[in-house]
């Protein structure tokens, strides 16, 4: 009995086909950065936000990402600019899948009672959400998001905001499959 363990994982190993290997080979080498546009909704200001983000690997798998982005929302005949750098971690990698983070934020707002004039105040925020992989070897290779962000800048202005997003690899476009 002690010696069928070291048999059958011998003849697994054997038998393993050889298109594992090529998949494994598939994904050598850096994940591609991501650039991408959303759109979506303010639940606390009720406003419409439109914007762009970029995925940066900062290990090959993707695993953790850099992701710089900004966004604008309008409501009531008004624009609120926010920028912002999250440290995120995807759980499926290079295959995508869910995603949080956190990170450093910026926004530029009326604050206060509207008396006072637009500024920008620092703070952080909290993001969370789901995506798919844009494959590279695609003929048009787009990855979709959905995500959910928590912005605080001060005790009381906190924006809630839900995207949808598309992205798309900077590079390895049209790669052999």
């Amino acid at each position: 009995m002690t010696r069928l363990a070291p048999t059958l994982i011998l003849a697994a190993l054997a038998a393993a086909p050889a298109s594992l290997h090529a998949q494994a080979s598939a994904d050598r080498g850096w994940k591609p950065a991501e650039i991408g546009l959303r759109a979506g909704y303010d639940n606390n200001s009720q406003g419409s936000v439109v914007g762009a983000q970029l995925h940066i690997p900062l290990l090959p798998s993707g695993l953790v990402e850099l992701s710089p982005n900004g966004d604008i929302t309008f409501y009531r005949g008004l624009k609120d600019y926010q920028v912002a750098i999250d440290a995120v971690f995807v759980t499926g990698a290079r295959r995508a899948g869910f995603f949080g983070g956190v990170g450093w934020a910026r926004r530029r707002s009326i604050f206060s009672d509207g008396e006072t004039p637009r500024e920008w105040k620092a703070g952080w925020d909290l993001v969370a959400g789901v995506r798919t992989a844009a494959d590279p070897r695609a003929t048009l290779p787009v990855g979709i998001q959905l995500e959910m962000r928590w912005v605080f800048v001060d005790d009381v202005y906190k924006p809630q905001v839900l995207t949808f997003g598309v992205n798309v690899p900077l590079w390895g476009w049209g790669g052999r499959r």
